[in-house]
């Protein structure tokens, strides 16, 4: 049994444990079948999630979690409020068992702790550690807190919003994979996986097409990318055979209806079909105006133009750009004021049943720093 923590931003912790609950079930025991075993234990943490698990469960996290920056693995735990004794304790513990005779680099962390100086913590563990370099080929955390020290080791290597496709194709401040994936997970909510297979997905702001390309693969495995843990001694040598992910089942078919991104730049519209290429949904383009016909509902999604290099789009404009596509639901990401006054702005019309026609709801969340909202409009029948 091997304790994991699953890093998240801050504010996503409870929503990465409600995934990491849903994919559980797809995860692949000794056997190469859908295991029963599971998590031993699962607990929302600031910054993340812990995890207790058989080291085959936790390390398939990498390949399904959307929301996840990166996978740690728990090693050791000790106090330490002198430096002789920081250098004693860490002259125990022997790096070759989890990454052989590999060099590391080691990212230091420390409050509230009377050894406080990170620098002098950083050149300790040298002298405790001779596979200690600058740069080296895997990585370790230490962090202090109140005294205690924790040493974990780095199982992800690039971050993971880094999927390994689809991030080259430019456009100006695109959002980052993981908050694309919060986003869209926002805007579905309780819906079934089947219901998205009737609907279509509209970004009428689409930009470099991140959000349609998360969505898209918002429910499949990931294997398009290189994991520190690959090039570790101490893992289930299972997972590096190169069949290994031909053990998965029921993945492949479209989540969606249809994807469609829209963009008032001709060289953004073509870097959108280049990305549709690689898609199982059909994603069609088309200029603002010149939305396509469809049968199917429309739901929308968007990261409009907001921050220092884009300018935004006024309140009253947006409305109108979101609903054009006539959804039954739309999610945006928008700092805190823009987001308070779409919703000002909103239509107040009655539904049917003589209450508001749309209710609203909203997440606080950072975007590079920026305090913003998620925020959603559902049509109530």
């Amino acid at each position: 049994m091997a304790e994991f923590f699953v890093v998240c931003p801050i504010g996503f912790e409870n929503d990465l444990a409600q995934e990491l609950r849903e994919i559980e079930g797809f995860l692949l025991g000794a056997g190469n079948l859908p295991t029963t075993e599971g998590y031993q234990e699962l607990e929302p943490q600031k910054g993340g999630v812990r995890v207790q698990a058989d080291p085959l469960i936790g390390l398939q996290i990498h390949f399904f979690s959307k929301l996840a920056s990166r996978l740690l693995l728990r090693l050791k735990r000790f106090r330490a409020l002198e430096f002789s004794l920081l250098e004693r304790e860490l002259k125990k513990i022997d790096p070759a068992p989890w990454i052989g005779a590999q060099t590391f680099s080691l990212k230091v962390s420390s409050q509230k702790s009377k050894l406080g100086q990170e620098k002098r913590i950083f050149e300790t563990a040298q002298r405790a550690w001779k596979q200690l370099k600058e740069d080296g080929a895997q990585e370790f955390y230490l962090r202090a807190e109140n005294d205690e020290f924790e040493l974990s080791l780095d199982l992800t290597g690039e971050h993971l919003h880094r999927r390994g496709s689809g991030r080259d194709l430019g456009g100006v401040a695109p959002i980052r994979e993981t908050l694309a994936a919060a986003l869209l997970r926002f805007l579905i909510g309780e819906a079934p996986l089947s219901r998205l297979q009737n609907v279509t997905l509209i970004d009428p702001m689409a930009g470099s097409g991140t959000l349609l390309a998360e969505a898209s693969r918002l429910y499949q495995p990931n294997f398009d990318r290189a994991y520190a843990f690959q090039s570790q001694k101490w893992i289930p040598k299972i997972l590096l055979s190169p069949t290994y992910r031909q053990n998965y089942r029921g993945f492949g078919a479209p989540t969606w209806a249809g994807l469609m991104g829209a963009d008032q730049k001709p060289e953004a519209r073509a870097r959108l079909e280049s990305l549709a290429e690689g898609l199982t949904e059909t994603l069609e383009t088309f200029a603002p105006g010149e939305l396509p016909s469809g049968t199917n509902p429309r739901w929308v999604v968007s990261n409009p133009p907001y921050g220092e290099r884009l300018q935004k789009i006024p309140a009253e404009d947006l409305v109108r750009i979101l609903l054009e596509p006539k959804p039954e639901r739309v999610a945006v990401i928008l700092p805190e004021a823009l987001a308070l006054e779409l919703e000002r702005r909103w239509p107040r019309e009655n539904a049917p049943n003589g209450g508001p026609l749309w209710s609203f709801s909203k997440q606080r969340v950072l975007n590079g720093g920026i305090p913003c909202l998620l925020a959603k409009f559902v049509k109530n029948f």
